[in-house]
């Protein structure tokens, strides 16, 4: 923010320091020695109107042929885009790691829910086929004569009291078991019952004998 270079020569470095690197620069230049003879420093510097920025101290010690230091060069450059661009970048990696973490905590939950309805589909098999078994149980016990057959004629199931009554009846067909099941006088109304009906459906006699 000079005019010229003629307003830094003579001045005190401390200056154009922010507070907080005046001691950094402290430490940093106690750190050298003849052993030392280059190294950087991150400090915080002041323009003439007082806003401050980022920049870079370089210090490099020369020296002559029977190494002894004999100059030092100090670099100054202002790393204000650097310091953006590194700040651009870390934000990126944030907004990454975010992503990350939503999409991990998101697949986390699909996964729970998924093993929720696993774990609910297992439960209602598991009743379903209790159910079943109960259904059957009590299928089996009956005296009536029970069976079901496909709209095809197919045979489904038939209860003890049903075999014991059509003891092959695998080889009946459909036809000849209402035959003996139902009463002539009824026979064209049963029949005309099944063709009546829309959409084809499971026949299933019941018969107390």
């Amino acid at each position: 923010g000079c005019a010229s270079p003629q307003e830094l020569i003579g001045s005190p470095g401390s200056q154009w320091m922010a507070p907080d690197s005046q001691e950094k620069m402290r430490q940093f230049a106690l750190a050298f020695g003849d052993k030392s003879p280059s190294g950087a420093l991150q400090l915080t510097l002041r323009r003439k109107d007082g806003t401050c920025f980022p920049a870079e101290l370089q210090v490099s010690f020369l020296s002559d042929p029977a190494n002894r230091t004999r100059l030092c060069l100090n670099v100054i450059r202002d790393i204000t885009w650097r310091c953006r661009l590194e700040e651009n970048l870390e934000n990126y990696r944030s907004h990454l790691l975010e992503m990350v973490e939503r999409q991990t905590k998101d697949l986390t939950l699909a996964n729970q829910q998924l093993q929720n309805e696993i774990e609910q589909h297992c439960r209602t098999e598991i009743a379903l086929k209790q159910s079943e078994h109960r259904y059957r149980s009590y299928l089996e016990s009956q005296k009536e004569l029970i069976a079901r057959f496909a709209d095809n004629g197919a045979l489904v199931y038939a209860n003890p009291a049903f075999r014991a009554f059509f003891p092959d009846v695998e080889s009946y067909s459909l036809a000849e078991i209402q035959s003996n099941l139902i009463h002539p006088s009824q026979k064209d109304q049963f029949q005309s019952l099944l063709e009546n009906c829309q959409p084809p459906f499971q026949t299933v006699f019941l018969a107390n004998t």
